[in-house]
């Protein structure tokens, strides 16, 4: 199913953190403008000193928005540099948790066409199944970029299947550590959702665990709304979001 080129991965992961001598760049999560030019801040093995990591310097890819809905949608992501963010790490950095009504699931849609890795048999009373991101799916597209879906309730795809950008692939829930997320008294569904690269680094082994592994990147997305005849399209750096704020501007 995947490419196997292990060696590359050891490359990759060092080239990405290091200075030109081989010496790990470290930095001040919470503070500003710490990292050199083209590189930004992240954690690797909290508590200790978060490490600048090289930006993503390829095209962004565009990827379709989760719902399929004229209502507005909330969110939460890393804004302000916050060490105590779950979007602080090396493989959350750009993901954004979205929701549109805390009282109602609402389906989830593929964001781009590829073949799929579905990981599930997590119930709502486990919070730390499967690495503590609960039922989710993982969707290789091109050039080496992966969509990854955390937290749902149900999942409409099997393993191996091969889907389309636009295709119902499941239902946001609350599985896993959604607590941790949102506050214990804000325990919505939702649905966790990020872009990764490069999936072809890593053999089928490391694919299969619960968890995204590789480096979060920004990624652009396109609106999904069901009579939306002109797509919108927002980077996820510049999407506005308002958690449980009932005037939120919506997607």
């Amino acid at each position: 199913m995947f490419k196997k080129q292990m060696i590359i991965i050891v490359l990759f992961m060092c080239t990405s953190i290091f200075a030109d001598d081989g010496v790990p760049i470290f930095c001040d999560y919470e503070a500003t403008d710490n990292c050199p030019e083209g590189k930004y801040c992240v954690f690797y093995d909290y508590p200790d000193k978060a490490q600048c990591l090289d930006s993503y310097i390829g095209t962004l890819p565009v990827v379709l928005f989760p719902f399929k809905s004229e209502q507005p949608t909330y969110c939460w992501k890393s804004i302000d540099p916050d060490k105590h963010s779950s979007h602080a790490w090396f493989n959350t950095k750009f993901a954004a948790d979205l929701y549109t009504n805390p009282e109602q699931l609402n389906q989830v849609y593929a964001g781009l066409s590829g073949k799929v890795v579905a990981i599930s048999g997590c119930s709502e009373q486990q919070p730390m199944c499967n690495s503590g991101l609960g039922n989710q799916i993982k969707i290789f597209g091109e050039n080496g970029i992966m969509v990854f879906y955390a937290h749902l309730s149900d999942i409409y795809v099997k393993q191996g299947e091969q889907v389309r950008a636009g295709d119902l692939i499941g239902q946001e829930g609350r599985t896993g550590n959604v607590g941790g997320m949102w506050g214990q008294e804000h325990d919505f569904n939702h649905v966790h959702m990020s872009v990764h690269f490069d999936w072809r680094l890593f053999d089928d082994k490391y694919h299969l665990q619960s968890y995204p592994g590789m480096q979060s990147i920004p990624f652009i997305f396109k609106s999904n709304k069901i009579d939306d005849s002109e797509a919108t399209l927002v980077d996820v750096r510049e999407l506005k979001c308002k958690k449980f704020d009932e005037n939120a501007p919506g997607y």
